[in-house]
């Protein structure tokens, strides 16, 4: 569905749907968010994925989110080579990484 076909829906509607944000673009990301959730369709594009090894799996730039053993995930990206890639026997072993750019 194009931006403006969401427009012209929620403008044919009684009380249009700008509230989310004061902003016209928010409300159409919501939208986009509302349909693909009813597609079934995931809502990011970004995965979780398990990291078994010992090496960084992707380049030393690359932006990631970690998700730890014990659960603790990054509160932001950061280029893959700032994390310890090797595998521990500890809680603070990276489980999964995100590529998120």
């Amino acid at each position: 569905m194009t931006d403006e076909e969401i427009i012209a829906i929620a403008k044919s509607m009684e009380r249009q749907p700008w509230g989310i944000g004061s902003r016209q673009p928010d409300a159409i990301a919501f939208a986009r968010a509302v349909l693909r959730a009813q597609r079934g369709e995931p809502l990011s594009p970004y995965r979780w994925v398990e990291h078994k090894g010992y090496e960084c799996p992707v380049p030393p730039n690359t932006m990631v989110h970690v998700r730890l053993r014990d659960g603790q995930e990054s509160e932001c990206p950061q280029p893959a080579r700032k994390w310890i890639w090797e595998d521990g026997l500890n809680d603070s072993t990276i489980s999964h990484y995100m590529v998120v750019r």
